[in-house]
């Protein structure tokens, strides 16, 4: 079987889900994300409001009313449109009172065969990978990074070979 972790840094098209309160804090993430996986179309699965400030660093955003408001009729709809959309992995962001197995198994449903997130607890099949979560007092976008670095999608900020800026001191001339 093919390592879920290497299968997320080669994904093309993947799929972010927000924590239930919202992009906000995904800014830093979506960041190094995209400094780690350029090649990937990154697909931020929210309402267009609630996308805000963090719809810049995305490719689409798609619409998930059905989620944000826990319309059950409306979920399989969701699910309909996320097979549509033939996404290669989830990266599931949650804070730290929320699970992220609920959105997992919707994205299972839809044949993301990569969904990743936080659990200290044994789910079957449903994140593949899990990832063992931060201490509780890594909160908001920390928490987020620690995902990305477990996940060894962490870029650093800088490019490699990146040199540090010169000073500006006269003194040595």
């Amino acid at each position: 079987m093919l390592d879920p972790r290497a299968a997320l840094r080669r994904a093309r098209r993947l799929l972010v889900v927000p924590p239930a309160a919202g992009c906000d804090e995904l800014g830093p993430a979506l960041v190094r994300l995209r400094i780690a996986m350029p090649q990937a179309m990154v697909v931020l699965l929210a309402e267009a409001r609630a996308a805000g400030r963090v719809a810049v660093f995305v490719d689409q955003v798609l619409p998930a009313a059905a989620l944000t408001r826990f319309d059950a009729t409306g979920l399989p709809a969701l699910v309909d449109r996320l097979a549509a959309a033939r996404l290669d992995a989830a990266l599931v962001f949650t804070a730290a009172d929320e699970t992220a197995f609920e959105v997992a198994y919707l994205a299972y449903l839809a044949g993301i065969p990569v969904r990743a997130g936080f659990a200290d607890e044994f789910g079957g099949g449903v994140l593949a990978p899990a990832v063992p979560p931060p201490p509780a007092r890594v909160i908001g976008p920390g928490r987020h990074l620690s995902l990305l670095d477990a996940l060894d999608l962490s870029a650093p900020l800088a490019p490699a070979g990146a040199k540090a800026r010169p000073s500006c001191d006269d003194s040595a001339s």
